[in-house]
């Protein structure tokens, strides 16, 4: 049902953290985690850059500054609400996480809905369709080839199986081009909140224009996230955790689609964050718009070899010549 990406493992994640945590310190208040403490995961991991860091397989609180283990997660986990899982979409070890993450809240019977923001609203017919489908290929779906399907299987194939209902997360085309001809109106947040969008659209492609360039974009970020918390909004479950998947920005607490949610529906956000050679856990995600926190915990494994993503985009853009 649930096919591994990781090594074979000989007893399941959600019992080895049980074990695992069952003489541990309730809390660490230091930010590197002793170093006889047992991670959150006792199988192998996929990426292979600083293996060495303590934090790996930890769970980080920005707000109390403490580690979490898994049985302490269980109990923030928000009951009537979502958790916001957010990933680096080309890291395999957060797919991994996801997938184990839905199989654990499915073997304790508490998974209710699931939404990906690789599924768009276009697609929903076909996912009501495949519910409890154990063979499901990606056609069926029309699965969006931009999303590699062997990076997505395990998840959706978990969520398809044991989730109340699996759902869009993303906007149609026909919609998206809708907010491009300002069709729609799309409230803003904050300025300081637009400020900060636009230039983080602006880095993340590589500078290639101005600011001003970048409205249309800014405009299409605050779509998708507002789309995403009214999914969340519809679609909470009484006595049951929901889960949303989908890439870090827009689960940043300070300045995604968690913003946007109503406050009577709980969330929890978990950044999945890959380690660097630094071993304090509060160096990581330090930066914050307006105050606000990233994420309530931070979920660490290890790093993938680095990428020039600026190079490979300008490359892309010279047509691979």
């Amino acid at each position: 049902m649930l096919k591994r990406i990781y090594k074979p493992l000989t007893i399941g994640v959600f019992a080895l953290l049980l074990v695992a945590c069952a003489t541990s310190p309730s809390v660490r208040n230091t930010n590197i985690p002793p170093a006889a403490e047992a991670p959150f995961y006792a199988g192998e991991f996929i990426a292979d850059q600083h293996l060495d860091n303590p934090l790996i397989g930890h769970f980080w609180s920005p707000a109390t500054e403490q580690f979490y283990s898994w049985e302490q997660v269980l109990t923030m986990l928000p009951e009537g609400g979502w958790v916001m899982l957010g990933e680096q979409h080309d890291h395999p070890d957060h797919h991994v996480f996801q997938a184990e993450f839905l199989q654990a809240l499915a073997d304790e019977r508490v998974l209710g809905n699931v939404a990906m923001e690789m599924l768009a609203v276009d697609q929903q017919r076909a996912l009501d369709s495949s519910m409890m489908r154990r063979d499901l290929l990606p056609y069926e779906l029309n699965w969006n080839p931009g999303w590699p399907w062997e990076h997505y299987q395990a998840q959706v194939h978990v969520a398809l199986m044991w989730a109340n209902r699996v759902l869009a997360g993303d906007l149609a085309e026909e919609q998206k081009d809708a907010t491009r001809r300002d069709i729609v109106e799309i409230p803003h947040y904050s300025p300081a909140h637009s400020e900060f969008l636009l230039d983080l659209v602006v880095t993340s492609h590589c500078n290639l224009f101005p600011a001003d360039m970048a409205a249309p974009m800014l405009k299409m970020q605050l779509a998708r996230d507002q789309f995403m918390a009214r999914q969340m909004n519809r679609n909470a479950l009484a006595d049951k955790v929901s889960v949303f998947i989908a890439g870090g920005g827009h689960v940043r607490a300070d300045y995604g689609a968690p913003l946007w949610l109503n406050n009577e529906v709980p969330r929890l956000t978990i950044m999945l964050q890959a380690v660097g050679s630094e071993h304090d856990a509060s160096t990581y995600l330090q930066d914050r718009v307006e105050g606000r926190l990233p994420a309530d915990l931070i979920y660490f494994v290890p790093a993938v070899e680095e990428r020039d993503y600026c190079a490979e985009f300008l490359e892309t853009m010279r047509g691979g010549s």
